[in-house]
C-alpha cells in the first residue's frame, strides 16, 4: 500500500516542479537567474532525492521494522539520475517527445505552460521505474544485518548466557483477582 503512496508523491512532485517554475518565472514575472534547463532538473533532483530517501526508509520499515539511513541515502540516488537523464534527453536530444502532449491541448498548444506541463508529465513517468527500483532494493536489503549489529547482538547473547542462572525457588509474580 505504501508503494502506491510513493508513486503518487513522486508523480505529483515531478509534475508540479516545472509548473511552479512556469508560475513563478513566466506568470508572475519573477526574476530567476537560472535558466529552466538547469533549474527544473536541479530542483526536481534535490526534492525527489529526499523523497527517495523517505521511500527507501518506508520500504525497509515495512518489511523489517528496521532501516539503515546510509543505505537509504545511497539507494535514493536513482531518482535524481533518472530525472537528469530523461530531462536532458527530452530537452536537448529529442524535444519532439513533447509534441504529442502539446498537440493534444488543441487551441492552447501555443501557450508556454503547456510545454512545462508536458515536461512534468514526462518527468513523472521517468520517476516510476526509479521509485520501483528504490522500493525493491530497500525491501531486499532492509533485513540484512551488518557486522557491527551482529557483534552487538552476539555480545548481548553472551551476557545473557554468562549471567547467573535464574533462581528455581522464586515464585512467579501473580496478580490477585478480586470479585
Amino acid at each position: 500500500m505504501l508503494i502506491i503512496v510513493a508513486f503518487v508523491i513522486s508523480t505529483v512532485v515531478a509534475i508540479m516542479i516545472p509548473m511552479v517554475y512556469w508560475l513563478i518565472k513566466v506568470k508572475f514575472n519573477v526574476f530567476i537567474p537560472i535558466d529552466d534547463i538547469i533549474f527544473v532538473p536541479g530542483m526536481a533532483s534535490i526534492i525527489l532525492y529526499f523523497c527517495g530517501v523517505l521511500f527507501s526508509i518506508l520500504s525497509e520499515k515495512e518489511s523489517c521494522n528496521n532501516y539503515d539511513v546510509k543505505k537509504a541515502f545511497n539507494n535514493a540516488i536513482k531518482l535524481p539520475i533518472s530525472i537528469i537523464v530523461v530531462y536532458l534527453i527530452m530537452v536537448i536530444g529529442l524535444p519532439q517527445l513533447l509534441t504529442p502532449f502539446i498537440n493534444i491541448t488543441g487551441p492552447y498548444s501555443n501557450e508556454r505552460w503547456v510545454e512545462y506541463l508536458a515536461q512534468g508529465i514526462i518527468l513523472a513517468a521517468a520517476t516510476w521505474p526509479a521509485v520501483a527500483a528504490i522500493w525493491i532494493q530497500a525491501k531486499k536489503g532492509g533485513c540484512e544485518i551488518n557486522a557491527t549489529k551482529l557483534d552487538n547482538i552476539m555480545e548481548d547473547v553472551d551476557k545473557d548466557l554468562n549471567g547467573p542462572p535464574p533462581n528455581p525457588n522464586k515464585k512467579p509474580d501473580t496478580v490477585p483477582i478480586s470479585n
